[in-house]
């Protein structure tokens, strides 16, 4: 164990949600400190670099040796460094962000006064003719990195963004644009079929696990400071893009701030954690209350002028 912290943390993970993988579990395999394989050191040139970067408490490599060994009925896209599973354990790659950047902008729609459901209906080409939600690339990218580095600011950021674009699907403001999210094969809006790569209902499960134990990783594992870190440069992104007025990334990193503060509030606050924290709420709500405002504005100025009925016509029964 490299990190004092950590192993008294996570030995309760595997009775608070019980995951069993191969190895043992998530706490097994980060007391194995594990190592890719051969096969992985051929595949990935990154596995084999063993300093840490800025950011992270772990290397690529030991990144990598969590990652290859996650139990593939939470993380089916195995072996890791396959060509058609690489994309989906990059958070840097470019679908992953483009994804996010969409489901802000759902949520943003959904958030508006009389807001409606917004629809993600983009899909990758997976191997031999399947289709899989875009979302998957972007869920697994980011749960996979904090699962396997959960004391670093770099991952802890990522799982931040995983919380938002989870609870959005959970809380139906997103909807996968599927007729039928029961079948394999399943029809989208505009008419098309995609071939899926597991039902939609077992993809949720799926998920709805991943979160539970990245969520007790959150609350148990990542340190208090690493968090009130990330509230107070979201903070400040958040100032920078009000200074240039750009309202769109004010509301995405609204909704990043929101969900940190979220985390803030379960941890176990002693009395200079809760000074802490009540310091960055007071930072935090003039910005809440101005993305409420915007949200309200936004939706004023885009809701279409409706002339009310002067027909006594329509009042008879």
């Amino acid at each position: 164990m490299e990190s004092s912290g950590l192993s008294a943390a996570i030995s309760s993970i595997e009775v608070t949600c019980g995951y069993e993988g191969a190895y043992g579990g998530i706490a097994t395999l980060h007391k194995l400190n594990l190592r890719p394989s051969a096969t992985a050191m051929e595949a990935d040139s990154a596995a084999g670099i063993t300093s840490v970067e800025k950011n992270y408490t772990k290397s690529p490599a030991q990144i990598r040796g969590i990652w290859e060994r996650l139990d593939t009925t939470l993380f089916p896209y195995q072996p890791y460094y396959a060509e058609e599973n690489r994309a989906f354990y990059n958070p840097d790659d470019e679908t992953p962000i483009i994804v996010y950047a969409k489901i802000c902008r759902l949520l943003e729609e959904a958030e508006t006064a009389f807001g409606r459901t917004g629809a993600c209906s983009e899909f990758v080409n997976y191997v031999n003719g399947i289709s899989v939600p875009a979302i998957d690339l972007l869920l697994c990218s980011y749960y996979a990195e904090f699962i396997a580095d959960p004391e670093s600011y770099e991952a802890y950021n990522h799982f931040v963004r995983a919380q938002i674009v989870h609870n959005g699907f959970i809380s139906n403001q997103v909807k996968m644009s599927v007729k039928n999210p029961k079948k394999y094969a399943a029809k989208t809006i505009d008419g098309t079929t995609v071939n899926l790569f597991e039902n939609e209902s077992d993809r949720i499960a799926r998920w709805n696990e991943v979160d539970r134990i990245a969520e007790h990783l959150a609350l148990n594992v990542t340190p208090f400071n690493i968090i009130c870190a990330a509230a107070d440069n979201a903070i400040s992104r958040y100032k920078q893009h009000e200074a240039n007025g750009d309202i769109k990334l004010m509301i995405i990193t609204n909704r990043e701030i929101q969900a940190i503060m979220d985390d803030l509030a379960r941890h176990n606050l002693d009395d200079q954690h809760m000074s802490e924290y009540i310091a960055l709420m007071r930072l935090y709500e003039p910005i809440k209350n101005t993305c409420r405002a915007i949200l309200q504005f936004d939706f004023n100025a885009s809701a279409p002028y409706v002339a009310l009925a002067q027909d006594e016509s329509i009042r008879k029964p």
